[in-house]
């Protein structure tokens, strides 16, 4: 930034011009806040006495090294100059953190961390920052084309979250913990009469629940995986975040592209010859999830498979 003085005590700041964003990641914060020393990209802004302490050290680290995993991961370099974190008082932002571009707020609570916290909150602190810092990819690079599409960026980053954490923490175990803190809490919510993963707003200004948006697409997103192993999943990433950089997309786009991948790599024998359209659209488009029950016949050596929606 620099500024140009224009005479009787007013002054006109000049920014850098940023890159192409939507308009609801624009962050401006003023404060007395001090800032730590830049680590890469990375400064923290937060109360003096918390600055002063080495309260955000920790978090300074992890989202370093979080920003190197996701850089590598998706073959793209973080599209800005900084990205600073920003602690916001907790009274003020309970729900933990916003992936502004170049700016992230995290609530204070969940930006103070050190190596004397619980391992739940150190766990928690790793886990938020991984989220907001893969929303700059996952949200912000590529944005959903409205609101009822909410799980482009919202299901992706958080199961970037457990997947960067298991790469800089392998001792953890993230995708087990995904399993056991993620996926059945999930099974238990996302009944029949829960919502649909491509939200329908019933009124101007209605959102999709959290944990459809989040949790569920996540699981799905781990589904689709599984499904096209990591190679060609990873290579269906990479083409998606390159082909729609800077533009927003609907879920249409991300299965046209993951099937471009699979073509790419003759690995359409995965899908048995049925288009990654096909099957997504019956997760994306219905509430719930398929039971498969099996029944076996101990006398005869026969079962009976049947399905219902739970």
């Amino acid at each position: 930034m620099r500024f140009r003085d224009l005479g009787n005590g007013r002054f006109l700041d000049i920014y850098k011009e940023t890159v192409k964003m939507s308009t609801y990641l624009i962050a401006f914060s003023v404060s007395d806040y001090q800032r730590t020393v830049q680590k890469g990209l990375f400064r923290v802004y937060a109360p003096p006495e918390v600055i002063q302490r080495g309260k955000t050290d920790l978090v300074l680290s992890i989202a370093n090294d979080a920003l190197k995993v996701l850089e590598n991961y998706t073959g793209i370099k973080y599209a800005m100059g900084k990205l600073d974190l920003f602690a916001v008082p907790t009274d003020y932002f309970e729900p933990g953190g916003m992936e502004n571009w170049g700016l992230i707020t995290l609530s204070e609570k969940n930006l103070i961390c050190t190596n004397e916290s619980t391992i739940d909150q150190i766990r928690k602190c790793t886990l938020l920052t991984g989220h907001e810092i893969a929303h700059q990819w996952f949200g912000n690079l590529v944005t959903p084309t409205w609101w009822n599409f909410l799980w482009l960026s919202e299901g992706f980053s958080t199961y970037m979250e457990y997947y960067t954490t298991s790469l800089m923490r392998p001792s953890w175990k993230m995708m087990d913990q995904f399993l056991v803190f993620l996926m059945q809490p999930l099974l238990k919510m996302d009944t029949k009469g829960s919502y649909y993963l491509n939200f329908h707003p019933q009124y101007a200004g209605s959102l999709p629940v959290a944990y459809t948006s989040y949790f569920k697409g996540a699981a799905i997103v781990r589904m689709l995986e599984h499904i096209l192993t990591q190679d060609t999943f990873q290579l269906g990433i990479r083409m998606y975040l390159k082909k729609f950089a800077y533009g927003s997309v609907s879920p249409k786009d991300l299965y046209d592209t993951f099937q471009t991948a699979i073509n790419y790599r003759n690995n359409t024998h995965l899908l048995a010859n049925v288009s990654v359209s096909e099957i997504m659209s019956t997760w994306d488009s219905f509430p719930g999830y398929p039971v498969v029950n099996v029944s076996r016949n101990y006398y005869d050596g026969s079962i009976i498979l049947s399905q219902i929606l739970e």
